[in-house]
């Protein structure tokens, strides 16, 4: 045999970096890579060594300019969001809970009904269960979740507020299971390619019993389901069809002296078709949405039939060029099925403010990702909407004059609203580790409930949109140990805002959030408008949750003002303007977690917000400056301890002990000021608080992967 002999050699390779996403699963939201970058070769090294020089090109998607990205690999550990990537969100800056524990947002001062959900490109009128449950999708069923509390690229419209966005895994090469039984749900995905690989079927469900435990205990009834299944077949090496198809059930009521009150029962289903095409640049998909929504009270019956198509096509036309462009239309018709509201004057209001109508928005957008240079980048997005409806109904001029809402005669039975959003976002790398981010835009929604309910869609005797003006300017810094520190000033400007918080204040009080105030529905200030402004500064401090010792730290500072009437209700009264009724001055999250070995890890999360604003009187007249006082402020302490166990063939068991508000605080979401509680020092009426809890979710559970 001859002898070796040192050849002195130059091997290039090119390593792949990728997210485990197929083209069907960035169709809708795509970024197709940037082209590898030319890399110097090494000067030939010694005789005596071996060297590799490798060119690497990674692959993914960059975020936009103002997201916020979620993976729900690394939630799972949050404290206080039971694995649920959607209610992760909470502990985000700009983000002002409703109620501790309630999954409804003002995210910078937008109503929660303004907040655009968005599972894999369609649209979900629902995200969570019964107010206070998990989210509609199966948690494993969501890959990341991206977060725009403003400025949102030009493809997500029809939303005045924050989006939130979820993309779904690729399907998976191999078979795998996992389950999950927990206090008060158990729930189960599936999945198996077949067909060599060319296919796949997946499965998901969960399941609440917590009504027999609720039962026991209180008199609320709960009860609960969803179901998630996915369909794919890779026709070639580009092509590919699916079915995505979802739907949820929630039945929430209360019982008192031994008759039951129906807070809400209602469903939604959804079956997304899609065809996706992958371009030598880019990717491109068409689908079609049908979809079933349903609502009812012990007053009223809603139903929502829809019908909506969308294509979304992404191409790199150079290499520091992304076009994105698409089109979608969508159809709703929502029918009141029935209306037994007892006093004749509200099925009046009922059936003004809830006719048989149609609803057709069409709309379109473009818009360009654009490397200036290197440190530069822009997005100029342009997007354009017509809403129009049309109602099967003629009211007469008595009924439309109601509350001095309108007037005989202008009441339509057809509208068209165009609306134009113009957009523009930026990010500018200052150093290494710093980075500028600023966004501006527009954006315009019909009008809308104060909080997502299936198949709830009131008509306003005067349509109108609601347009939102959306501006944010930010610096990201990058320090060692892997913690980004995150700072945002915004300003939200808001005009002709549905927000029944403001126009209803004599019936939108605490009851509403306990189900005490029946008929809510039915009050023309639900159709008022207001002017509204939001604005503060944001800060989060993060350090990935995949680290030994991880979390983060958001604080909010935040001024939310409404141009609203001062009593609401049938009768307009003197517009003020006030604090809005949300408005929490400073809301705070710190987050910690922490490995503990052995499999076990640990973590816990304080929340501090500051209580909610309210008018002091005298001898029951509000008294100036309204909304001058505050509610005591409220805090709450959640904790997560998970002991993690492998199996063979790479399968994992865990036991999670979880539990939101241990320190079982109430919260102060009312008040009560008259003059039969006599005067106080001041000369104002006493006030009493309402108070509401303690809201607290204690949980053991047991998650299987397999």
């Amino acid at each position: 045999m001859a002898p070796c002999t040192r050849v002195r050699a130059v091997v290039a390779a090119t390593v792949a970096f990728s997210c485990a996403r197929s083209a069907a699963a960035r169709a809708d939201s795509p970024s197709p890579p940037p082209p590898p970058s030319a890399v110097e070769p090494a000067p030939p090294p010694a005789p005596s060594t071996a060297t590799v020089v490798a060119e690497v090109s990674v692959q993914g998607h960059r975020p936009d300019p103002g997201q916020t990205t979620v993976v729900v690999g690394q939630v799972r550990q949050l404290p206080g969001a039971f694995g649920d990537a959607f209610r992760a969100i909470e502990a985000f800056p700009g983000v002002t809970p409703m109620a501790s524990g309630l999954p409804y947002f003002f995210i910078r001062g937008a109503p929660p009904g303004d907040t655009g959900y968005f599972v894999d490109g369609v649209r979900v009128p629902l995200l969570f269960h019964a107010a206070f449950g998990p989210s509609v999708i199966h948690p494993s069923l969501v890959d990341h979740v991206d977060f725009f509390p403003g400025g949102a690229p030009a493809q997500f419209g029809r939303f005045a507020g924050a989006i939130l966005s979820a993309d779904i895994p690729a399907p998976a090469s191999t078979p795998h299971a996992e389950g999950v039984v927990r206090v008060f749900d158990a729930g189960a995905l599936a999945e198996t390619p077949l067909d060599g690989g060319r296919a796949s079927v997946l499965a998901a469900g969960r399941y609440s019993y917590s009504g027999l435990i609720l039962s026991l205990t209180s008199p609320l009834k709960l009860a609960y389901w969803d179901y998630q299944t996915r369909a794919t077949w890779n026709i070639d090496d580009k092509n590919q069809i699916g079915v995505f198809a979802f739907g949820s059930h929630d039945d929430f009521a209360q019982v008192r002296d031994g008759e039951t009150d129906t807070i809400i029962d209602g469903e939604f289903h959804r079956i997304d078709l899609r065809f996706d095409h992958a371009l030598d640049h880019g990717t491109l998909r068409v689908a079609t949405t049908l979809g079933y929504g349903r609502s009812n009270n012990d007053d009223n019956n809603i139903r929502d039939l829809t019908l909506g198509v969308r294509m979304a096509l992404e191409d790199r036309l150079a290499p520091l060029l992304i076009v994105r462009a698409g089109t979608d239309v969508t159809l709703d018709r929502f029918d009141l099925l029935g209306n037994t509201v007892e006093s004749p004057a509200l099925q009046t209001v009922t059936d003004l403010l809830y006719p048989q109508h149609v609803d057709v928005a069409i709309g379109g957008y473009a818009d360009v990702v654009w490397r200036v240079t290197p440190h530069i980048q822009l997005v100029p997005g342009l997007r354009a909407d017509l809403f129009t409806s049309h109602r099967f109904d003629d009211p007469s001029a008595e009924v439309a004059s109601l509350g001095g809402l309108a007037h005989p005669g202008s009441v339509a039975k057809s509208s068209a609203l165009p609306a134009i959003d113009p957009r523009l976002a930026a990010r500018v790398d200052l150093g290494r580790d710093v980075t500028f981010v600023s966004t501006v835009g527009m954006a315009h929604q019909p009008a809308a409930f104060v909080v997502p309910i299936p198949g709830v869609n009131f008509v306003e005797p005067d349509p109108v949109l609601q347009t939102a003006i959306q501006t944010s300017e930010g610096l990201t810094v990058a320090l060692p140990g892997d913690v980004t520190v995150q700072t945002t000033g915004f300003l939200h400007t808001y005009l002709n805002l549905t927000d029944l918080t403001a126009t209803c204040p004599s019936v939108f009080e605490a009851g509403v959030l306990l189900g005490y105030a029946p008929g809510i529905m039915n009050s023309l200030c639900l159709a008022q408008t207001v002017r509204g402004q939001a604005f503060g500064g944001e800060l989060l401090i993060r350090r990935s949750l995949s680290r030994r010792l991880s979390g983060w730290i958001s604080y909010t500072l935040s001024r939310s003002t409404r141009e609203a009437p001062l009593t609401g209700g049938l009768g307009p009264g003197p517009i003020v303007d006030t604090l809005a009724s949300f408005d929490r001055t400073h809301v705070v999250n710190v987050v910690a977690s922490y490995d503990l070995g052995s499999s076990w890890r640990a973590g816990g999360r304080f929340v501090a917000y500051t209580g909610l604003p309210y008018t002091n009187t005298r001898e029951g007249v509000p008294v100036a400056p309204y909304n001058g006082e505050r509610m005591p402020a409220f805090y709450r302490v959640d904790l997560r301890l998970e002991k993690r166990w492998r199996l063979a063939r790479g399968g994992t068991i865990a036991l999670v002990f979880e539990g939101m508000n241990v320190t079982l605080n109430k919260e102060v979401l009312g008040v009560h000021c008259g003059p039969e509680l006599g005067q106080s020092a001041s000369g104002f009426d006493r006030c009493s608080f309402q108070t509401l809890g303690p809201v607290s979710v204690p949980s053991v559970g047991v998650e299987g992967f397999f």
